[in-house]
């Protein structure tokens, strides 16, 4: 296939989509009525239309035609979360499905675990988080530098609680290559997992497998993006800071030096 230098528009997509996401190499979109559509590579069962067929156009996720309210792509695996569950397919090797096994799926499962009603959902590459409406986060799948945040460095097959936070509830989560970081209702941004970069913000390159606060941020965080193994933060006067891998520039501050604290990023007015 072509490597295209222009946006094209994605063929055979019906109006009405508001949200995509993309993986490793698979794209997802939902609609207002909470239909899941997927195209892309296809080789672990990461578009759930029940084959391991690629598709060049958007293909239906079997099962999912309304009811979703959020969905999160990873390496190979897709998540959707429903007012009562969340429901995750493709590759499982590591358990990132949540199944409760290690088998591949092409149809959405739901996931082991999660026994409160769900308000957010996040994927990492190989491993999936979400929020409960008790505020309480839960992770599965991959956890090789504790970016599960159960204090260990096991994988899971079903949703875990991220411990050390009792008393804490959270309100936003995301999740990157291996780390992964989240903001309580009372705006502390927390990081745990891989740290080789400073990723997690806590001033050094030392992994947690809990959650550790981010030094530095002295306002109120409203929201939190990961990529790969850097890490940014909105806070609530509208700044922005970042942290973490720095090779390309991709925490904005000017220059490509790697940095373990949080950043002012320049240049967003």
């Amino acid at each position: 296939s072509a490597v295209r230098t222009e946006p094209i528009e994605v063929y055979g997509m019906p109006a009405g989509y508001s949200t995509v996401v993309s993986g490793g190499s698979h794209s997802c979109a939902l609609s207002a009525n909470g239909g899941v559509l997927c195209w892309g590579d296809n080789q672990y069962g990461q578009l759930g239309d029940g084959t391991n067929t690629s598709r060049t156009s958007p293909a239906q996720v079997y099962g999912l035609s309304q009811g979703v309210l959020a969905i999160a792509a990873g390496r190979a695996h897709t998540c959707a979360m429903t007012a009562s569950q969340v429901l995750c397919w493709g590759y499982n090797a590591y358990g990132q499905v949540g199944s409760g096994n290690r088998l591949d799926y092409r149809t959405p499962v739901a996931v082991v675990g999660i026994y409160h009603p769900p308000t957010k959902i996040t994927a990492g590459s190989d491993h999936s988080c979400a929020i409960q409406d008790n505020g309480v986060v839960k992770c599965w799948g991959f956890n090789s530098n504790g970016q599960l945040g159960n204090g260990t460095r096991d994988d899971a097959i079903i949703a875990t609680a991220v411990e050390g936070v009792d008393g804490i509830d959270f309100n936003a989560v995301d999740a990157g290559e291996r780390h992964t970081c989240a903001i309580s209702t009372a705006g502390e941004t927390m990081c745990w997992g891989m740290n080789q970069d400073g990723q997690l913000g806590s001033g050094s390159i030392e992994r947690s497998t809990i959650p550790a606060e981010v030094q530095g941020i002295e306002q109120r965080a409203m929201d939190v993006a990961l990529g790969n193994n850097h890490t940014c933060a909105v806070l609530e006067d509208r700044n922005v800071l970042c942290w973490g891998d720095n090779l390309y520039g991709q925490l904005g501050d000017g220059t490509t030096y790697d940095v373990w604290l949080p950043v002012q990023t320049n240049g967003l007015g």
